[in-house]
C-alpha cells in the first residue's frame, strides 16, 4: 500500500540502516546473524521525499518466539505484503515462502554468480510462487505482470565489501527520490491507500491477519476507503456548518429576501464538496463515490435551500423564462444567459373558454355566486349566479362581464342605474379539458411587465362545437316552462337575450340561433375566460413526479401551471390541496417518515 506523497518499503536490518539514514542495530558477525529486530519496527526515514515509512520485521532467522516463529513469521510477511510496495529478501530466503509475493527483491550478500545469471533463475522462482498462488476464478489465467512489476537489485557483501556495498546502497537510495513520479519505483498510485488512511489500514490489517490467518485485500481496500471517506466527509459537513459565509447567508435569508441566494449557496457548497473529492479522490471509487452523495444529501437538508415557485400559471412560467429555462434560441434574442435549454417551458397552455347568458327575471332574485348546476355529456359545464353585490359607488361607472351593469346597459341610463333596478341573473358555459392549447412568451426582461399568451381558443374543432352544443342546451332550458315562470322574457328569442349579453363588450351580434355558424361566430366573438388557465410547467416536460424543475437542483414548481387539465370547477381546493401534499411529501424527504408523508 501507499501513500500519494510517498511510499512503504520493506528492507532488513542493516541495509535499511543505510539506505535511509535510520539507527538499527547491525549485524554482529560475532553472533551468527542473530535477529536484531524483535516484532515489527516502523519509521520514517531522512532526506528523502516523497515521505517514505520504512518497516523491519522480525527476521525469519529468529529463534525467540520458539514453536511460533512460523507462525509469526506467516502473519508479519503477509501484512507486510498488505501494506508495502517494495520488499528486500535475503539471498537464501528466495523461493521460500509462498505467501511472500514481492514488488522488489534487494540481494544482499551477493556471491560471485553474476546477477544476469541469479535474476532468470530469481524470476522463475517468483514464477512458480506466483502459480502456487490461490486465486478466484476471474484471475486463474493472469500473469503476474498484470499485478507486480518484479525488479532486482544485488549488493555486495557488508562485510567482506563495506565501501563497495555502500556505494551500490547510495545508488539504489538515489532511486528513491522522486519514485511516484511515473515510471518510478512506487509504480502506479491510483488502487494504493492514501497516506491520511494509512494509519488506520495498517492497524486493521494486522488485526485481521491475527484473527482470520488471511486478508482480502480488494475487500480491505473498501473498507478502509469507507471508513477514511465517511471521516472525510464528516470534517467536511463540520466545515460547512461553521462556514462564516454560510452562517451569515442564513441568518441574513431569515428575515429578507438576499440576492443571488442560489448562486452564493452553490458557490459555497461546490467549495465543500470540492475539498472532499480532492482528500477522497485516491480511494476507492465505489466508496468514494457513495459517501460524496451522502455528504451532498447531507448538505442540501442542512441548507433547505429549496426554492419553491407557486407564482401560478402565468407566473411560473414567466419566472423560469426570465431565469434562463427556456429553448435557447428564444432566450439569445432578448440576451438571456441560457442555464437550462427545456423546449417545453411556456407551451402547452390551456383556459377553460366561457361564454355568459343574460336572463333578465321579473322580480329581484336572490344573490349568488357562480356556482355549478350542471355538467352535460358533451362535457360542458353550467353554472350561474344571480343578484347585485356590488358597493353603490361602483354602478354608476363599472360596468364588467357577470355584473348588474350588463342587465341595465340597454335600457336605463348610468346615472339612473340602481340596484333595485337590476332583476336578473347569468348562465355561464364553459368547456372542461380543452383540446386546444397555446403558448406563453416573453416580450421583454422586466419581470413586472405581462408576457404574451396566446391561448388558441378554438384552435381545435371539437371544443367550438361543444360550445356549440352548450348554447343550444342553454336555449332549451330557457324554453322550459319552469325557468319561463321567472324570465321576464314575453316572449323574447333567445337571440334576443344574446344580444343583451353581448352589449357589455360590444362585439358581433348573431343572426339567429338556427344558424350554426351564427352560434360559432357569438361562442368566438364573446369568449372569455374564467380564470382558470393552466398549463406551461408540466409534469414529465418541466417538473418531474416530485415538482422538481428538470435538470434543476433546488427548484420546484407547485401550482396550476403543472396541470395538464384542471378541475371543471373551481381549482383553488385542488391546488391548496395539492400544496398540502407537497409540503408534507417534502417534509418527510427533510426530516422522516415521521415528520411527513
Amino acid at each position: 500500500m501507499d501513500a500519494f506523497k510517498g511510499r512503504h518499503v520493506l528492507l532488513t536490518s542493516d541495509v535499511a540502516s543505510f539506505l535511509f539514514v535510520i539507527k538499527l542495530k547491525p549485524i554482529d558477525t560475532n553472533f551468527l546473524r542473530s535477529q536484531t529486530t524483535k516484532g515489527i519496527w516502523i519509521a520514517r526515514c531522512v532526506g528523502i521525499e516523497p515521505c517514505t515509512l520504512v518497516m523491519d520485521l522480525e527476521g525469519t532467522d529468529g529463534r525467540e518466539r520458539e514453536e511460533d516463529d512460523t507462525a509469526f513469521e506467516k502473519e508479519s510477511s503477509l501484512f507486510a505484503l498488505a501494506i508495502s510496495d517494495m520488499i528486500n529478501m535475503w539471498c537464501h530466503d528466495i523461493g521460500r515462502h509462498d505467501e511472500i509475493i514481492t514488488l522488489m527483491f534487494v540481494i544482499r550478500d551477493k556471491t560471485r554468480t553474476p546477477l544476469e545469471n541469479l535474476e532468470p533463475v530469481l524470476r522463475e522462482d517468483i514464477q512458480k510462487i506466483w502459480d502456487g498462488v490461490p486465486k478466484p476464478q476471474a484471475h486463474k489465467e493472469t500473469p503476474l505482470s498484470e499485478f507486480f512489476n518484479v525488479e532486482v537489485v544485488a549488493l555486495s557483501s557488508f562485510e567482506e565489501k563495506e565501501e563497495q556495498f555502500k556505494e551500490q546502497v547510495e545508488s539504489l537510495r538515489q532511486r528513491f527520490f522522486h519514485s511516484i513520479a511515473p515510471g518510478g519505483l512506487a509504480g502506479d498510485r491510483r488502487a494504493v491507500v492514501p497516506a491520511s488512511g494509512f494509519s488506520f489500514s495498517a492497524q486493521q490489517s494486522w488485526k485481521i491477519i491475527k484473527v482470520n490467518k488471511d486478508l482480502d485485500l480488494p475487500a480491505h481496500k473498501v473498507m478502509v476507503a469507507t471508513v477514511r471517506c465517511e471521516e472525510i466527509a464528516n470534517e467536511k459537513f463540520s466545515s460547512f456548518t461553521e462556514n462564516e459565509e454560510w452562517c451569515q447567508l442564513e441568518e441574513t435569508v431569515q428575515s429578507q429576501p438576499v440576492p443571488g441566494f442560489g448562486r452564493k449557496l452553490s458557490s459555497i457548497l461546490d467549495a465543500c464538496l470540492s475539498e472532499y473529492d480532492a482528500e477522497a479522490t485516491y480511494f476507492d471509487e465505489g466508496a468514494r463515490s457513495s459517501k460524496h452523495s451522502q455528504l451532498e444529501e447531507k448538505l442540501m437538508q442542512e441548507s433547505r435551500s429549496e426554492i419553491i415557485l407557486s407564482s401560478g400559471a402565468i407566473g411560473s412560467p414567466q419566472l423560469l423564462l426570465l431565469s434562463g429555462i427556456r429553448p435557447k434560441s428564444l432566450l439569445e434574442k432578448l440576451n438571456i444567459s441560457v442555464v437550462l435549454d427545456n423546449e417545453f417551458v411556456g407551451k402547452g397552455m390551456s383556459d377553460n373558454p366561457m361564454n355568459v347568458i343574460y336572463v333578465p327575471a321579473s322580480q329581484p332574485v336572490e344573490q349568488s355566486l357562480v356556482q355549478t348546476v350542471g355538467i352535460t355529456k358533451m362535457r360542458v359545464y353550467i353554472e350561474a349566479s344571480s343578484g347585485f353585490g356590488k358597493s353603490s359607488d361602483s354602478i354608476h361607472w363599472d360596468h364588467v362581464l357577470v355584473s348588474a351593469d350588463i342587465g341595465q346597459l340597454s335600457t336605463i341610463p348610468p346615472k339612473q342605474r340602481t340596484h333595485e333596478a337590476f332583476k336578473g341573473g347569468f348562465i355561464l358555459e364553459k368547456v372542461v379539458s380543452p383540446l386546444s392549447t397555446g403558448h406563453l412568451n416573453l416580450l421583454n426582461t422586466n419581470v413586472d411587465d405581462n408576457p404574451s399568451v396566446t391561448f388558441n381558443y378554438f384552435s381545435h374543432p371539437s371544443d367550438l362545437q361543444r360550445r356549440v352544443d352548450g348554447v343550444r342546451l342553454i336555449e332549451k332550458i330557457s324554453r322550459s316552462k319552469h325557468f319561463t315562470n321567472y324570465m321576464k322574457c314575453d316572449g323574447k328569442t333567445v337571440e334576443k337575450r344574446l344580444n343583451m349579453s353581448v352589449q357589455a363588450n360590444v362585439r358581433l351580434i348573431p343572426k339567429h340561433t338556427n344558424d350554426t355558424k351564427s352560434l360559432e361566430q357569438f361562442c368566438k366573438d364573446n369568449v372569455n375566460t374564467i380564470w382558470h388557465y393552466h398549463g406551461g410547467c408540466h409534469v414529465g416536460k418541466v417538473v418531474g413526479p416530485d415538482h422538481r424543475v428538470l435538470g434543476v437542483e433546488r427548484l420546484r414548481v407547485i401550482d396550476g401551471s403543472t396541470f395538464s387539465k384542471s378541475p371543471g370547477a373551481n381549482p383553488q381546493a385542488t391546488v391548496m390541496m395539492m400544496g398540502r401534499y407537497m409540503g408534507l411529501k417534502i417534509l418527510g424527504e427533510r426530516l422522516g417518515r415521521a415528520a411527513g408523508a
